[in-house]
């Protein structure tokens, strides 16, 4: 590849952001503008990486070597020669990751051209990580300044790790509100509060929370960082976080009502932004203890982001459907539990709570709504990966006429999945297929399911709504970030991976879905991309 082509990207990436490189649209357009009808080739074969999903993949990848292992095979199945999968993944790699992989494609054009942390600097911050559940780091065995890992409900990026303990900033914007009511004293203020509160008691379990030390420069378990922290540590926040909006630091700004902020083009604001403004994104910073002493949780699981014993108390009925001890009302009080059975000839049939986790079939399943002698569910986890439709490219494209509706209601609804008795348990349903609500782009006629997907009104109105479908702001862009993003985070194959809804995305070719961090893409994936995963929802008969 032309390292000339390597500074057009470079150049796109300085003036532009990384976030480009994540739409192929977008990406096809500053390659025109900035390309200048230069590098035709190698344009081309970019925007055919972009539309495989290698940058999305990349970007969203816990381990970025077999990453790059998993696309350069991907690429090399579809005709590309060995060296030019290598160029362009690692290419990726660098621009969306800053890894510094050295091959024909960058030596020593990017080493001059991009300021990042060198190799040495980076591991020499570093601290080998007992084996403590709930904490998973993309470095292996080690958390290392600069690396991912995932604590409680989110991923967070760790900015400095000092002996036994790590400051650790969640890679995302995790929340958006105003600062305060009346001044800016981080001590008085409404985020202060929501962070060692409402933030701290539902995004960790108990034994979670008994790892978080408090910081000692604000007495506080949760904080923001402050003007010269985000000085300190700005080449990880710009490197690796959420940057497509301004977000808080707790530092004063230049008046009493406005606050220090760092912009969405990633630079320190001292200035800051009023006090009042609502669209102030929020990521929490916290110190882990990274002690081996602290309690031992490895007898502990999660199911749904509640800690359970690893053993949970299962009823199990001749319906077909075991639930689990979080949804069951207490076995030791009688009379309650006489409210929620019902009993035929055989058997006592226990009626699941919402938001609790139940055994149907084959697979464990969330309950998102009980309705008398029915109830909504979805399976817990993704289990397949699979294209909503290899006829992306009609005009006509909708859920009615798509493969992977046949697929669910042929040959799923009859696999083994489901015994016969099983089967007579699933209703028949009549589903809405709403138009986009951002894009206008159309739905179809309603259709009569068995099993379905979720639709982008469904998901909003179960799984949490916080105003943004219908209120959309400039901030937004295609895509809903809102603080039930981690309860709408699905994994596959035990990693977080985006998943189909039902309904249309942008344009016809294109299907809305939740991505890897848990966010509502409105504008949607190309219908025949084979990553996205099935998250199966059926109304079942109790």
């Amino acid at each position: 590849m032309d390292k000339k082509f390597i500074g057009v990207l470079q150049k796109i990436v300085q003036e532009q952001g990384k976030e480009v490189f994540l739409d192929e649209k977008k990406c096809k357009s500053h390659l025109a503008d900035y390309a200048r009808g230069e590098y035709k080739k190698e344009c081309k074969f970019l925007i055919r990486v972009l539309e495989e999903g290698v940058a999305n993949a990349i970007y969203n990848a816990d381990d970025l070597n077999l990453c790059k292992k998993k696309q350069i095979k991907r690429l090399v199945e579809e005709n590309f020669s060995e060296d030019a999968a290598n160029d362009f993944v690692n290419m990726l790699a660098w621009v969306l990751r800053g890894d510094i992989t050295i091959t024909a494609l960058q030596s020593e054009t990017i080493e001059k051209s991009i300021k990042l942390p060198s190799v040495q600097s980076i591991q020499k911050d570093t601290y080998d990580l007992p084996k403590i559940s709930g904490i998973k780091s993309n470095s292996g065995n080690a958390i290392i300044k600069n690396s991912i890992i995932d604590f409680g409900k989110y991923k967070w990026i760790v900015l400095n790790v000092d002996n036994d303990k790590a400051m650790i900033i969640s890679r995302e914007i995790v929340h958006k509100m105003k600062f305060a009511d009346n001044n800016n004293n981080w001590d008085k203020s409404i985020i202060r509060k929501y962070l060692n509160d409402t933030f701290f008691n539902g995004s960790f379990n108990d034994n979670e929370k008994e790892r978080i030390l408090v910081h000692e420069k604000t007495d506080d378990k949760i904080f923001l960082l402050s003007c010269s922290d985000a000085e300190k540590y700005m080449s990880e926040i710009k490197e690796y976080g959420d940057i497509a909006s301004w977000w808080w630091l707790r530092s004063p700004g230049v008046s009493n009502d406005s606050v220090s902020c760092v912009s969405s083009s990633g630079y320190i604001s001292t200035k800051g932004n009023k006090i009042s403004s609502d669209g102030g994104g929020v990521r929490p910073v916290l110190v882990l203890s990274l002690s081996e002493n602290k309690t031992n949780v490895n007898n502990m699981q999660s199911i749904n982001n509640v800690a359970v014993p690893t053993k949970p108390t299962t009823i199990h009925t001749t319906s077909g459907i075991n639930c689990n001890s979080q949804g069951l009302v207490s076995t030791s009080n009688v009379q309650n539990v006489k409210k929620n059975v019902s009993m035929d000839s055989s058997s006592i049939i226990i009626k699941p709570k919402e938001k609790s986790i139940i055994k149907f079939g084959a697979y464990d399943w969330f309950v998102l709504n009980v309705q008398n002698d029915r109830a909504l569910i979805i399976t817990k986890d993704i289990i397949e990966q699979r294209s909503y439709s290899i006829r992306w490219y009609y005009d006509f494209l909708t859920w009615e006429i798509c493969n992977l509706r046949s697929y669910l209601n042929d040959d799923f609804f009859a696999s083994s999945s489901f015994s016969n008795a099983d089967r007579n348990r699933i209703i028949t349903i009549n589903n809405r297929n709403e138009d986009n609500q951002w894009y206008k782009s159309n739905g179809c006629k309603d259709t009569s399911d068995r099993i379905f997907l979720l639709s982008i009104l469904e998901v909003v109105k179960y799984f949490g709504d916080s105003g943004q479908l219908f209120n959309k702001n400039r901030i937004q862009q295609n895509q809903i970030n809102d603080h039930y993003n981690s309860v709408r985070v699905a994994k596959f194959n035990n990693l977080d991976n985006w998943w189909w809804l039902r309904s249309p995305g942008r344009t016809s070719s294109e299907v809305s879905c939740i991505i890897n961090s848990g966010f509502i893409y409105i504008a949607g994936c190309n219908a025949d991309n084979i990553a996205g995963g099935v998250r199966p929802a059926l109304w079942l008969k109790l």
